[in-house]
């Protein structure tokens, strides 16, 4: 099972594990580690579980079913997953380079660079025929802000431990599907290399 921000981490897993089936995943659920390196629970969610190749549910998966709140099998999970990495751009990386909550998006003076960014990754999304992923964006980056609004995103909580951040598998994604002609997106492009260069600094890379 892998349960990971970002897509493009099935195709280098794959060979890892010959005919074991795989099976990915999304959550809403969040925890975060405190100082004393407790594992705190900040929010509990769906958890969206598939096959790449829309199979039904393994039966050695059952567990889950008894064991994970609100999880759900999903025959479309690369629609999931694309709208879970489409949502992950949006906010990860504002939250990082600018050091706020999820909330902090939806209030000036971020509010408006927030919906710029949204515009870009429908951009994107219309251009690969995910055109319901794209219209449903907006009304579910402002759900999860105003949901976690006091949360840390997972890609500020590394940038700010000093560890490799998921933006390649998140921004760098998106950004790397749609060449040779890919729709103008200037500010998410701008982030992307705001938190690279930021990560070579911290890492030395």
């Amino acid at each position: 099972v892998l349960l990971c921000n970002g897509m493009g981490l099935a195709e280098a897993v794959a060979p890892l594990i010959g005919k074991a089936q795989l099976v990915m995943g999304s959550t809403t659920s969040g925890c975060r580690r405190s100082s004393e390196g407790e594992l705190i629970v900040s929010g509990d969610g769906r958890t969206q579980l598939g096959m790449l190749d829309s199979s039904p549910a393994p039966t050695w998966l059952s567990p889950w079913r008894h064991g994970v709140p609100e999880f759900e099998w999903e025959t479309d999970i690369r629609s999931v997953l694309l709208g879970k990495v489409a949502l992950n751009a949006v906010i990860n990386p504002l939250t990082a380079l600018h050091g706020v909550t999820n909330g902090d998006l939806m209030q000036p003076p971020l509010r408006a660079i927030t919906e710029d960014v949204i515009k870009e990754v429908q951009s994107l999304l219309c251009s690969a025929d995910a055109g319901e992923i794209a219209s449903a964006l907006p009304t579910q980056v402002r759900a999860v802000c105003d949901s976690t609004a006091a949360n840390h995103s997972s890609m500020r909580v590394d940038m700010e431990s000093g560890k490799r951040t998921e933006i390649d598998a998140i921004v760098g994604w998106l950004l790397s599907r749609f060449t040779p002609h890919p729709p103008a997106t200037p500010i998410l492009s701008e982030l992307y290399d705001a938190v690279k260069k930021r990560e070579s600094e911290v890492l030395g890379a």
